[in-house]
């Protein structure tokens, strides 16, 4: 995919596994994945991700359950080094995908939604640099920067950040979430500075 020529793209894929209704329900293999791809006229980013050169960032959930999703205790965070980002001195971050939601309570903000919108599920997002605060990442609100003390900036610098996820409720009776997958995709943008 080619954008313009300071932008960075990473194509986050949730997969959740499958859910079905009831306090009895699990669902196996649950994953978020992320894919990317990208044209920098500026110069050459790399990215590793658990210690690895990255294409993807796997966010695996394993088994979830309805009473999982009411508590909020299925998180999943992920470090992405990011170094010898050369030509650039600051980095805008977006969330967008098609799968949104505004969740019960919260009216101002599009959160992640599993594919199947049947599944009345949602995935609270979080994006922080090292020694930062996690800060709300929603899906098509204003890009955060990141620069400061953020600096893979120049050759043999970097920098980490971290992306973590949570599976929400989307609606106030959980007994009303429905069943199905969880899977989910969306695009996490990165315009070079």
């Amino acid at each position: 995919m080619f954008l313009d020529n300071k932008q960075k793209v990473w194509i986050l894929a949730v997969v959740a596994g499958i859910m079905g209704g009831g306090q009895q329900a699990l669902a196996a293999g649950s994953t978020l994945n992320v894919t990317a791809e990208a044209y920098i006229e500026k110069g050459t980013c790399t990215f590793k991700v658990d210690n690895q050169a990255a294409t993807s960032i796997p966010f695996a959930f394993n088994t979830v359950t309805p009473a999982d999703i009411e508590a909020q205790n299925k998180t999943v965070e992920k470090k992405v080094v990011i170094s010898d980002c050369v030509g650039t001195s600051g980095i805008n971050v977006s969330l967008s995908s098609a799968n949104k939601v505004r969740i019960n309570g919260d009216t101002t903000h599009d959160y992640l939604r599993p594919a199947d919108a049947t599944v009345k599920v949602a995935y609270k997002t979080e994006i922080k640099t090292e020694g930062g605060n996690y800060v709300p990442f929603y899906v098509g609100a204003t890009p955060i920067y990141l620069g400061g003390n953020f600096s893979p900036f120049g050759q043999g610098k970097s920098g980490n950040l971290y992306i973590k996820a949570t599976l929400i409720p989307a609606v106030a009776d959980i007994m009303t979430i429905g069943s199905g997958s969880l899977d989910s995709t969306a695009t996490l943008n990165m315009d070079f500075l």
